[in-house]
């Protein structure tokens, strides 16, 4: 054993200065290697991607790099480790062309031992990386994108950039013959304590008698709170350290960090190995209903990380940027962050832990193909994962899988097995925290069963949501997905994923870059670019210029539909009061997922003021099923006061209804919102009943807005002395005026001949609309025709019809497709015929334009069709640059940008538009007018009935 006179024990360099070798051709071992390839070799900094030096590139690269050890130092005894903190994906190590380990799993650290093969001079350190593309195997290893899975547990690298390299620090590790290789610190409250279970390396039976000394201090100050030593009679002591009553807890509020010194030495003074973790005394379980901390209920408000950054890829490239980003959360009034399908970077669960930010933490693993060795490289990842982050007080919960199961699109032979696999693993490595076995609730058949785990306690049912609502949902919709969710249901209600995307003004984002970055079209600076120039194309051959003068005005009205709907779906959740908490996706923008509340810069989006302010922790809601109704209709009204302090107080107000500034109708309302304080001592069970109740209905009633045009309900209430109020606007629509109204219809709910009536024109005959069939040999010219297609085989009954009435409107009559099968108007418009587009994607965002104000009156400020029209907004639309081929005028327009990697591009639909035919004109509207009519929607029946004042020259 070393001498007390023995230089300090543990000793680290970082590695930070390397050679990158590129090698396309794959070789295997250093021999096979060009003889020339050192000389071919780039400086490279680590840590970096290695896209910093060659954007786009997979495959394999090689890294090398020379360590100097004299003879003096091998002399000394000891161990040489090599510690890589994260290299992507697999990576094969060698030392003076010697073989030493292998590690597949691109974000978790693993050890290289070097001792065997050192030799003194100088030493020749290899790390051969193989980053996984997409489109080709190497090594039986290729990542996934959307759809198509594959067996490596990846998360979503090769959706947005399939990095690779050495993308997190490397230290070479100096140590004495027996060194400390762990520490897991469990913090207990009452009474305040911790356990430590330690881990020794090169410990043997004979070894001289050790002794392992600790001292717990405050991490800042350093102040000391106990001490002690234990004797040391196995590789796996475990210390029981009591701490003083007055141990500062760690809180979102007070993140206060303690730290855990070990000396390990002997009775002589020698010491062999000193290391320090940082930890936190805090506790994070659930009564059933509620998260609690420190034994308090808590409400959680959070984004999804998806881990995007500029320059870097996938980690902050400074700490400006890193403390940047968690500041960016904070500041939203958030207390989580769920870091998605990655172990974050240390550096960024070291700001977490100290600025007080919870975290929810998971292993790449959501979408994976089934082979033989994909549940032990899965596993691998959980055990990776938790082995490094056990002690980080920030970490508050594990998810162990993401939207796992076996669907149509994720084929997997037991899924359930592996999920019991992972929670069975996780519970041995971390007893103290909580596990979701699986986020996502619903995503197959078996995903059901999902609870929370952990702390030795019987499971938790939990409904673990993920919300993405079409643009633009209808009230009912908001409400059977969001307000009435878990209603009849038991488990937690947490819902860790909802939200919508929107552009950022991409100008500003790509004017963060160098002129450099710019040039040398780094992979991140590359995309922002294509999906600028793809929204600027859409802005010039759509003429958008007519309605937003710059791009910029064009980036700010994209930028609104995202803030709305954001908007809408908050309101729902603060107004369920079952939800436990919930999770925007997403924080910041990454790669094509533009859902973040800031950009990919983290500068702020429109969209960061709304959820900002609906994160406050007490808040006012103005709740009817919807903003636009008949005019004279009965309304239902609720006044909800969300209160999530901790601390529910007394709440007192009033609510008024307004039409022309006149005060028509008002009501005061009063109660004590919010939860019950539950005792700091909580037991779970499997049978519970009750809301998270950290919201209430102070009053329920109904107005009546009784004439058309705007009405506002405005409310203020003082709660906790604080002032909180609301207000929204209401439309009141009249019913449209078919009397004396004719038109001859053509509908595919039946035959083209015969004298049955169909449900359609019995439905527009109850509203006061006389409907005749049209046929080929209809002689009411004046009139126009509604031709209604739907399903394919019954609407081309009809294609002999369809081209008497191309002919006739070439003679001068007027048609309105309304919601037909696309396909079906091939017989009236013949090769002329646009194609169709999907607009339903709900996380991609569609961002719908109305052009014609005499049309779509209740448009928003910039155009934008918004949640009035989400009753009847369509799910198909017409490729608009092909009807813009044909000569016609849009007058609205659907963006949607593409999901998940290449290529970069936006989708735009024509979703009304009108063009001559001859002497006549057509109208095809792909919104859902009818489906949306016999439900008795407003705007449906208002959209329809200004389709026909247009079709009839009133328009």
């Amino acid at each position: 054993m070393p001498s007390p006179a023995t230089p300090p024990p543990r000793s680290i360099l970082l590695l930070d200065t390397w050679k990158l070798y590129f090698d396309p051709s794959g070789a295997r071992s250093p021999d096979q290697l060009p003889r020339n390839w050192r000389d071919a070799a780039t400086a490279a900094t680590i840590p970096h991607v290695w896209e910093q030096l060659r954007p786009g590139y997979d495959g394999v690269g090689w890294y090398r790099r020379a360590l100097q050890v004299t003879s003096a130092d091998l002399a000394a005894g000891g161990a040489w480790r090599v510690r890589f903190s994260a290299v992507n994906y697999r990576a094969d190590v060698f030392l003076n062309g010697h073989f030493l380990t292998r590690h597949d799993g691109g974000y978790t650290p693993f050890l290289a031992d070097l001792t065997p093969c050192l030799r003194a001079g100088e030493n020749e350190l290899l790390v051969r990386v193989v980053d996984p593309p997409r489109d080709r195997p190497v090594e039986g290893l290729q990542s996934s994108h959307p759809l198509r899975q594959t067996a490596l547990p990846t998360g979503k690298a090769g959706w947005y950039y399939t990095f690779g390299g050495m993308w997190q620090p490397a230290h070479l590790i100096r140590t004495g013959p027996v060194w400390l290789e762990d520490a897991f610190i469990q913090p207990r409250l009452a009474p305040r304590s911790i356990r430590v279970g330690c881990a020794l390396s090169a410990f043997s039976g004979d070894a001289p008698s050790l002794t392992l000394r600790h001292t717990v201090t405050r991490w800042r100050d350093q102040t000391p709170l106990a001490s002690g030593e234990t004797p040391v009679a196995s590789a796996s002591p475990a210390l029981e350290i009591p701490l003083p009553a007055g141990a500062p807890l760690w809180s979102c509020a007070t993140p206060n960090l303690l730290a855990l010194h070990l000396e390990l030495g002997n009775a002589d003074g020698a010491v062999f190995d000193r290391r320090s973790w940082r930890f936190g005394l805090r506790e994070f379980t659930t009564d059933g209903s509620r998260f609690l901390l420190n034994g308090a209920p808590i409400h959680l408000r959070g984004v999804l990380h998806q881990g995007g950054f500029p320059r870097t890829l996938v980690f902050p490239h400074d700490d400006a940027m890193a403390r940047k980003d968690i500041r960016a959360i904070l500041d939203a009034g958030c207390n989580l962050s769920r870091i998605t399908l990655r172990p974050a970077s240390p550096a960024e669960l070291d700001l977490c832990d100290e600025l007080g930010l919870m975290v929810i933490a998971e292993p790449p693993i959501g979408w994976i193909a089934h082979d033989d060795e994909i549940d032990r490289r899965c596993l691998n990842e959980v055990r990776e994962m938790i082995l490094r982050d056990r002690n980080r007080p920030s970490i508050v919960m594990w998810t162990l899988l993401n939207e796992f199961s076996d669907t149509v699109y994720f084929r997997r032979k037991n899924p359930a097995a592996l999920i019991k696999a992972a929670c069975e693993l996780g519970a041995r490595l971390d007893p103290t925290r909580l596990m979701t076995a699986n986020s996502g609730r619903g995503m197959g058949a078996n995903v059901q069963g999902n609870g929370i785990f952990g702390q030795g306690r019987p499971p938790v049912p939990i409904l673990d949501e993920h919300i993405y609502l079409r643009n633009f949902p209808s009230a009912a919709e908001l409400d059977r997905r969001i307000v009435s969710l878990g209603k009849n249901e038991r488990g937690l209600l947490f819902v860790s994923e909802f939200g919508t995307g929107g552009f950022p003004d991409m100008d500003r984002v790509l004017a963060n870059y160098t002129p450099e970055e710019r040039a040398f079209a780094l992979e991140d600076c590359a995309q922002m670019k294509n999906y600028r120039d793809e929204i600027a194309g859409g802005w010039r051959d759509f003429n958008l210029r007519r309605h937003f003068p710059t791009l910029a005005d064009f980036f700010r009205a994209l930028a609104r539909d995202q803030a709305e709907m954001v908007r809408l779906e908050q309101r729902a959740l603060r107004l369920n009061p079952r939800v436990a908490g919930y999770v925007i996706t997403q924080g910041a923008d990454a790669s094509s997922e533009f859902g973040g509340i800031v950009d990919l810069w983290r500068e702020p989006k429109l969209v960061y003021d709304v959820y900002r302010s609906l994160n406050r922790d007490r808040v006012l809601l103005l709740d009817t099923p919807g903003l636009h109704f008949a005019a004279g209709a009965r309304v239902p009204l609720r006044v909800v006061v969300s209160d999530v302090t901790g601390a529910p107080s007394a709440c007192k107000g009033r609510v008024e209804l307004v039409f022309e500034n006149r005060i028509q109708w008002t009501a005061d309302f009063a109660g004590a919102p919010g939860w019950n304080a539950s005792p700091l001592e909580t037991q779970w069970t499997a049978d519970f009943a009750g809301d998270s109740g950290w919201s209430a209905s102070l009053l329920e009633t109904a107005i009546t807005p009784d004439r058309p045009g705007q009405w506002t309900l405005r409310a203020t209430a003082g709660c906790g002395g604080v002032e909180i109020r609301d207000e929204v606007t209401l439309a009141a629509i009249a019913a449209p005026d078919f009397a004396g109204r004719r038109i001859l219809l053509m509908d595919s709910g039946v035959t083209p001949h015969g004298n049955e009536p169909s449900e359609l024109a019995l439905a527009l005959g109850r509203l006061g609309l006389g409907t005749a069939k049209f046929a080929n040999q209809d002689n009411a010219p004046d009139l126009p025709v509604v031709v209604h297609l739907r399903g394919r085989d019954r609407a081309l009954n009809y294609f002999e019809n369809q081209k008497v009435l191309r002919r006739e409107v070439g003679a001068g009559r007027n048609a309105v497709f309304i919601d037909c099968d696309l396909a079906c108007l091939h017989y009236f418009f013949g090769t002329g015929a646009p194609r169709e587009i999907y607009g339903n994607g709900a996380f991609a965002g569609n961002m719908g334009f109305g052009f014609s104000p005499k049309i779509f009156p209740h448009a928003g400020p910039d155009f934008q069709i918004g949640p009035a029209y989400g009753a009847c907004y369509p799910r198909i639309h017409p490729e608009a640059r092909d009807v813009l081929a044909t000569g016609a005028e849009i007058l609205a327009l659907h963006a949607m940008p593409g999901q998940f990697g290449r290529p970069d591009k936006i989708e735009w639909g024509a979703t009304l538009y009108t063009m001559c035919h001859g002497r006549g004109r057509v109208w095809v509207c792909a919104f859902r007018l009818f489906e949306a009519m016999q439900t008795g929607d407003p705007i449906a029946l208002d959209l329809f009935a200004r389709l026909l004042h247009a079709a009839q020259n009133e328009i």
